[in-house]
Formats: C-alpha cells, sequence, structure tokens
C-alpha cells in the first residue's frame, strides 16, 4: 500500500499517467487520500539504548548511567529493576537510584580520602612504581588507571539489596549502597554510600570484610 501511494504521487508530479491498476491521484478527494495514508503501514518506534540494557532484568536507568555518562561498557552492573523498585517503595527518597549510581561511580574515580578507598590503592601503588619521565600529576594517572581497571572486563558494581549492611554497617534504610569489586585489587570490597536525602558520599574500602589495610596490593 505504502509503494502504491508513493507510485501514485510520482505519477502525479511528472504528468505521467498512473500505472496499470492504480487509480488516478487526481481523481481522489481528500477524504480518499486519508484513507490510503492511514491505511499504509507506520516504522516500528525507535527503542532506547536504555530499554534495551535492561533486558537482563538490570534497572536501565542505573545501566544507562554506566554505559552513556561514564562510558564504562565492560563494568559489569548489578542492580536489579525489582529490588531497585522495592526499596524506592520502601525507602523515603529524593535522590533517585541512577542519581546514586552517578554519585557512587564519580565518588570511587575521584574520591581518594580514605586510605583503602579504589583511587587511593591506585595511587598508592603507582607511587611505588615511580613517576620518572611523567608529565601528568599522580592523581591524573591514578584516575586514568583506575578507570582502565573498571572498564577492562571482571570489575562489578553492585547495589546492596534490603536487609544488607556495607562494611561499616550502613544499611539501605538512610542510603543507597553499592559496592565495587576491581580485579587488581584482590581481597578488597569498596563501598560508596549515598545518602537518600541529601545525596552526600564517601567510599571507603575493607580487606576480606576488615576495615584494615593490606600490604599486598596489585594492579
Amino acid at each position: 500500500m505504502k509503494r502504491t501511494v508513493i507510485m501514485m504521487i510520482l505519477a502525479a508530479f511528472s504528468g505521467a499517467p498512473a500505472a496499470a491498476g492504480l487509480p488516478d491521484l487526481q481523481s481522489f478527494g481528500a477524504s480518499d487520500v486519508a484513507a490510503l495514508a492511514a491505511a499504509a503501514p507506520l516504522p516500528p518506534p525507535p527503542v532506547c539504548v536504555a530499554e534495551r540494557a535492561g533486558e537482563d532484568g538490570q534497572y536501565a536507568p542505573v545501566l544507562d548511567v554506566v554505559r552513556s555518562r561514564f562510558r564504562l561498557d565492560k563494568l559489569a552492573v548489578e542492580a536489579g529493576e525489582a529490588e531497585v523498585l522495592r526499596q524506592t517503595a520502601a525507602f523515603k527518597s529524593r535522590v533517585s537510584a541512577e542519581e546514586a549510581a552517578a554519585l557512587a561511580l564519580r565518588s570511587f574515580l575521584e574520591d581518594f580520602e580514605d586510605p583503602d578507598s579504589p583511587m587511593s590503592l591506585t595511587m598508592q601503588a603507582l607511587a611505588v612504581q615511580g613517576a620518572a619521565g611523567q608529565k601528568t600529576s599522580l592523581v591524573d594517572r591514578a584516575g586514568e588507571k583506575l578507570f582502565s581497571m573498571l572498564n577492562g572486563g571482571g570489575a562489578v558494581l553492585r547495589l546492596a539489596a534490603a536487609g544488607e549492611k556495607a562494611g561499616r554497617g550502613e544499611d539501605v534504610s538512610g542510603s543507597w549502597l553499592f559496592s565495587l569489586k576491581v580485579p587488581g585489587f584482590p581481597g578488597y570490597t569498596h563501598w560508596a554510600v549515598v545518602n537518600r536525602q541529601t545525596g552526600s558520599v564517601y567510599n571507603y574500602g575493607s580487606f576480606r570484610g576488615r576495615l584494615s589495610r593490606s600490604h599486598q596490593r596489585f594492579i
């Protein structure tokens, strides 16, 4: 039908008679043209990236933050849609799950106040290796290195479920809790704690479940 309408329009513009078997467009009234247009099939609506990303059961807006905003295509994400909706319904939050994920990732990638944070560990390891011939600052080099580690495969960002506690005992009632595991830091679990009301965030690391520092670090 769509091809028929197009052929009729082309014939009308060129002044040539309509092909055999096709009605003459010039003899059509407005209602006839409208009926043909309504009968023509419409193209399927576009599918957004977030909807495709959410097919595995993970919450699409969080995945979109990780993939589109931070460009971390290989960072595994465990933030189930059912869990996000459960926490959203159960706990009052001014900060959405996707906003919390963005704050958590930025904290992991930039904040090195805690000595066992992923940025701090990366900076310590690079400092041991030395800075001979380096033109960029230690912070910049550590940020680039940590980003490549998160995007190198094997790293996992996970939303803590209701009932879980972070390394220092924080629970999900007052904060969105995200854990991060990086292959370059074996034995470590890193936590980002995002206040549900204010969006304030901090991160730290625990070694094999203990809040003590390890002297064996590999990146």
